[in-house]
């Protein structure tokens, strides 16, 4: 299965090659059991929020609208810098053509007690038929 143009894994390596300091750990769909009780580390999980077909013509469908679910798991450890690592986040996703369609407050997990950010970041791509 060619997975590189999904939404997740595209995200995945911008966020990748971005090389965000502070941000540990890169998980696309799930988060792998030996990271899960990882408290001290920074974990970003992404998924697929929506897909949706829009600008129909021709019975052809021109645009596609992607979202990305982004979860920051933020380290326990008092010296992470959560302003500095969400504002390198937004800056490098929007400069990329993503949007942010929602920004979620801070929680705490109730399991790792990390402090939680949730943004939904969407994309319009064009069909080339």
């Amino acid at each position: 299965m060619n997975t590189t143009r999904l939404p997740v894994v595209e995200a995945g390596e911008l966020l990748r090659n971005a090389s965000i300091d502070g941000i540990d750990n890169i998980c696309l769909y799930r988060v792998p059991p030996e990271t899960q009780d990882a408290s001290d580390s920074t974990t970003v999980l992404l998924t697929e929020v929506t897909e949706d077909l829009t600008n129909y013509g021709s019975d052809k469908f021109q645009d596609r609208n992607q979202a990305v679910e982004f979860q920051i798991f933020f380290s326990t450890k008092e010296n992470v810098d959560i302003d500095s690592i969400e504002r390198q986040v937004e800056s490098i996703f929007l400069s990329k053509k993503w949007r942010i369609r929602l920004s979620r407050a801070h929680t705490v997990d109730p399991t790792t007690e990390q402090l939680v950010k949730i943004y939904y970041f969407e994309r319009t791509e064009r069909n080339d038929f």
